[in-house]
């Protein structure tokens, strides 16, 4: 009687295992200084261009305007790109509107 062989009862995959890559935002944590709203931006990636696997910034709702428009801009110079979908529109600049029309 032969003893089996141990190697071929666990099977190995041939190749190394990469984690897919992506990139998440949230925009939270909206906060009143002095006569402006900053919001609280978090970004979770595991791109290997940032050196940080999360990291997390605060901007005023203008960056955010400024931003928009400024995507919305890009997008109309590529009509492939609208396939992605419309911008979203931005919520109110005041916390009663933020919290009115929904989260951020």
């Amino acid at each position: 009687m032969s003893t089996p062989d141990k190697s071929n009862k666990a099977k190995r995959i041939e190749g190394d295992y990469h984690e897919p890559e992506y990139i998440s935002i949230v925009v939270s944590d909206p906060t009143r200084i002095d006569e402006y709203i900053t919001y609280k931006i978090t970004t979770t990636t595991t791109f290997p261009e940032y050196k940080e696997r999360e990291f997390s910034v605060r901007r005023r709702y203008k960056e955010f305007v400024n931003l928009r428009d400024h995507l919305k801009q890009k997008l109309s110079e590529k009509p492939k790109a609208i396939k992605f979908g419309e911008l979203c529109p931005l919520p109110g600049n005041n916390l009663s509107s933020l919290f009115g029309q929904g989260s951020f």
